[in-house]
């Protein structure tokens, strides 16, 4: 474990042993603490030469202090005054400048020190500690040389890293880059930015053997990009890399550059299907619509002919006359639709109202199995949601896995939570296998496949939701709470550059800015994530609408038929109902 720490004087000075020399020759013992005798010495120092320096500036207080100064003339007589030179003297002490045994010794108009600096230190394996850099009150904080003791000014350092989904490490698609130029994404801009404040070159190089790092149980060895960290075939793995109490156990890890969590996508499913805005006709199959359609048709079609056969067709309830059309075609397909409300007319043959009589009770039972199907798809519809994981954990009919020798493969197989050992249970028996190489894979599964969920880090299902075909959604909130890390091997002091540049980074929001850049954008649009629902409920009144389109425009070629007629462009056309009725004539 390495400890840091800050120290204002530097020990190894050689006024500073000249100091603690002449010290020890005076008094015969040692100097207790080091720090506080050069404070207290550089105090004696500042007290002297501002006295100095306002003597200078106003002799009047000199010879004050001289003619008042002997003792009982003044301090114990009770006559007591105030010192009237005070402001005089802190401008003084304000205007000392020199260096002392803590550095520079110099104060601002508020009489507070400046300019001066602390010595930064750290722990080191013999159980001293070692000085990698100092802290400035005006600059801040500089790091000697890559703040590693004995590291060289230009150190070229070997980053392993690992292709993965994107945005974080890509390849480009011009063929002609080489080196680092071949990669885009997320990590790239990071190390950019942490390789200007350390001040290292890099070259990266991607993991032999495709894997995030997972200990074989059986040799205690490492693969992928620990193991490489652990050979020394790297100096610091750079990737979408969890950060977990095993691998720190054999490698370090840099404070977090993003948090995050596992989680679960999915596909998203409806048991509607096909049109959202003709989901209503989905409550019936095909073949009850094609009856449905052929009954009406039948009703018609008898209500036709008994119409021609009848010598009394219907009466009027409002003048009580009966009214004879010619447009009996027309009249019947009506017919179907004002039978099942309060109409206007009755009919007087008994074998029309034997007809309207039976499509009445036809459409009462279609309306009532029409209602029992559609609660039936909404129960099973709501029965069938998973909203958490579980939810998942639950059912068996959906399968669900995570990548190989990743954070949440290690996460399902050492966790002792009941419900995640039953999953970590599930996933070892499914056939075929539920675990994937990458995360691309588990996603494209996952979109292939409308019976598979894949077990990730929330990062990768925040962005791939926002990307097209835009059709998967995220499962309940996160399982846990870990973040990623930079891994470097045990011990060495290079983690300890990295976690200041990347606290510097967090400090100005680079961290946050390049989050936005990579994962803030959305290729998906409102409707596709939220509103299908809204279609589903709606779209009986979609058509509703289109009806009463297509009756205006039904209108306007009446109008225009009747404007021909009058002006002789058309003749023999046919004219509205004489008494105004709905059905017009054939």
């Amino acid at each position: 474990m390495n400890v840091f720490t800050f120290r204002l004087i530097s020990e190894d000075a050689n006024f500073i042993r000249q100091f603690r020399d002449a010290y020890m020759n005076r008094n015969q013992n040692p100097i207790k603490d080091l720090q506080d005798a050069a404070l207290a010495a550089d105090a004696a120092r500042v007290v002297t030469e501002g006295v100095k320096r306002a003597e200078v500036m106003t002799p009047l207080m000199a010879n004050y202090t001289r003619r008042e100064g002997g003792v009982g003339d003044g301090c114990f007589n009770g006559s007591i005054q105030p010192f009237p030179y005070g402001k005089q003297l802190a401008k003084a002490f304000r205007k000392v400048d020199f260096d002392g045994l803590t550095g520079k010794v110099k104060f601002d108009r508020f009489g507070l020190r400046c300019d001066y600096r602390l010595h930064l230190l750290q722990s080191t394996a013999s159980g001293g500690l070692s000085k990698i850099g100092h802290w400035h009150s005006e600059s801040g904080l500089h790091i000697d040389q890559l703040g590693l003791p004995g590291s060289k000014v230009d150190r070229h350092l070997i980053i392993t890293s690992i292709l993965t989904h994107p945005p974080y490490l890509m390849v480009r698609s011009d063929a002609s880059l080489t080196g680092n130029d071949r990669f885009e994404g997320y990590l790239i801009d990071l190390i950019e930015q942490v390789s200007t404040i350390v001040g290292f070159k890099y070259t990266i190089s991607m993991v032999k053997d495709g894997k995030y790092g997972t200990r074989d149980e059986g040799t205690g060895s490492w693969n992928g990009m620990i193991g490489e960290i652990i050979r020394n075939e790297a100096d610091v793995a750079v990737a979408p890399l969890v950060i977990t109490s095993e691998r720190e156990k054999d490698v370090d890890f840099t404070r977090p550059y993003m948090t995050l969590g596992l989680s679960v996508i999915m596909k998203k499913r409806s048991t509607a299907g096909g049109d959202r805005h003709l989901s209503f006709l989905s409550y019936f199959s095909t073949d009850i619509w094609v009856c449905v359609l052929a009954s009406y048709l039948a009703t018609c079609t008898v209500h036709l002919i008994v119409t021609f056969v009848s010598t009394c067709r219907v009466e009027n309830r409002e003048d009580e006359r009966v009214t004879r059309r010619k447009s009996i075609a027309l009249d019947s397909l009506c017919f179907c639709f004002t039978t099942f409300r309060q109409q206007h007319q009755r009919p007087k043959s008994a074998a029309v109202r034997i007809a309207g009589f039976s499509w009445t009770i036809l459409v009462l039972l279609l309306t009532c199995f029409y209602t029992a199907q559609m609660m039936k798809v909404l129960v099973k519809e709501r029965q069938s949601k998973i909203s958490t994981v579980e939810d998942l954990a639950r059912q068996t009919t959906i399968k669900y896995g995570t990548i190989r020798s990743g954070s949440a493969f290690d996460f399902f197989r050492q966790s002792t939570v009941p419900t995640y050992e039953r999953m970590w249970a599930m996933m070892q028996s499914a056939e075929p296998s539920v675990f994937v190489d990458t995360t691309d894979e588990g996603l494209r599964r996952v979109r292939q496949d409308g019976n598979y969920d894949f077990i990730t880090e929330s990062t990768n299902i925040d962005y791939a939701n926002n990307q097209p075909p835009c059709d998967t959604i995220k499962v309940g909130e996160n399982l846990d709470s870990k973040g990623y890390g930079f891994a470097t091997k045990q011990g060495s002091t290079l983690r300890y550059s990295l976690d200041i540049a990347l606290s510097e980074l967090n400090e100005r929001q680079e961290l946050q800015r390049l989050k936005r850049k990579w994962f803030g954008s959305s290729n998906c649009t409102s409707i596709d994530k939220s509103n299908s629902k809204v279609h589903q409920k709606f779209s009986i009144f979609y058509c509703l609408l289109c009806a009463l389109g297509v009756a205006l425009g039904t209108l306007v070629c009446e109008l225009l038929r009747k404007t021909w007629k009058k002006d002789g462009l058309k003749k023999n056309v046919g004219a509205p109902d004489e008494d105004g009725q709905g059905c017009s004539q054939l």
